[in-house]
């Protein structure tokens, strides 16, 4: 047991290794890995093959298991721990649900301890080279990269689910272990691995896959209402370029006509001219009144601006 855990501990952390650095900006902190390597991983090994078929090297194959959470904390730099814990509990809960639920299947079939050995050790090559592909960005990049940035209270659900399912199968399958062999027993035991199986590969794809549909719509709605605002704003500056337009066209009419009763020396008849004009005037589009009409116009628009989003501009002076 100790030197198949062996195995498998040593593939598992290669495979961490290559997701975490892939998805996320970390590096291999060289020395820690020696360290590990020649402090934790060696030893164990040595006393895995040294103590065969006893209660220490079952205690040496939990070890390996403990090692596969903890090395990878040590080992890489620059990532946040509870990242690189949610990682290696994910795969570790993935890769033996997968494992478990065929030994289950092959052990039903009454299969050979050998053959046993052989699917666990195939699985752990296949892990290895869909490991390697996403390390040059074939496959699952995308999927993985969603499940590392779920929400955290997704992130819990999902591992509770996982490692559920993972205990479930481990169960049931020493469970049905101890009844006696049938053909009924052992269609039973395939289809309840199977739906186990199944199941647990369903659960991680309909929580991405939801939120990514959520994201989806999130990103709609937002743009939309962006195009929305910039529509109106359209709208306001053509409403605004407009006004500012009848207004110097009133304005230079103004001039004129202050011109002419300026000429005749009539200040009595350009004072009431320009009260009658005033009014209309100021009414109908200058809020503020700086000095400038420039400045009155384009205070103006930015107080039909401001309103809109329930603001007010305040000048003084």
């Amino acid at each position: 047991m100790g030197q198949i855990a062996g195995f498998e501990c040593f593939i598992s952390l290669v495979n961490i290794h290559i997701v975490l650095i892939k998805l996320f900006p970390g590096r291999l902190n060289k020395k820690n890995v020696l360290l590990c390597f020649l402090c934790l991983f060696l030893p164990n090994i040595i006393f895995s093959y040294c103590y065969p078929n006893t209660v220490l090297n079952y205690l040496s194959g939990s070890l390996f298991t403990i090692l596969i959470f903890l090395v990878p904390i040590f080992t890489i730099k620059n990532i946040r721990k509870s990242q690189v814990l949610y990682t290696s509990l994910f795969y570790f809960g993935a890769s033996n649900a997968f494992i478990i639920s065929f030994i289950w299947i092959a052990r039903s079939l009454l299969v050979s301890e050998l053959v046993l050995i052989m699917i666990d050790i195939v699985f752990q090559c296949v892990f290895l080279i869909l490991c390697l592909l996403i390390l040059k960005k074939i496959v699952f990049v995308g999927f993985l990269r969603q499940l590392a940035f779920l929400p955290r209270y997704l992130k819990i659900v999902l591992l509770f689910f996982i490692l559920g399912s993972v205990s479930l199968a481990y169960f049931l399958s020493s469970f049905f272990y101890d009844y006696p062999h049938s053909t009924r027993m052992a269609v039973i035991q395939i289809l309840t691995a199977s739906l186990i199986l199944l199941v647990g590969l369903l659960w991680p794809i309909l929580i991405t896959s939801s939120m990514s549909n959520l994201n989806y719509k999130n990103i709609v709605n937002t743009v939309e209402q962006q195009m929305d605002e910039q529509v109106k704003r359209y709208e306001q500056s053509i409403k605004t370029n407009t006004e500012i337009r009848s207004f110097r066209h009133d304005f230079k009419n103004l001039k004129l006509g202050l011109a002419s009763f300026l000429k005749a020396e009539d200040s009595k008849g350009a004072l009431q001219y320009l009260a009658e004009a005033e009014t209309p005037l100021i009414s109908e589009y200058i809020v503020f009144e700086t000095g400038s009409p420039v400045a009155d116009a384009l205070l103006s628009e930015k107080s039909v601006a401001a309103e809109s989003v329930s603001a007010k501009i305040v000048f003084e002076g």
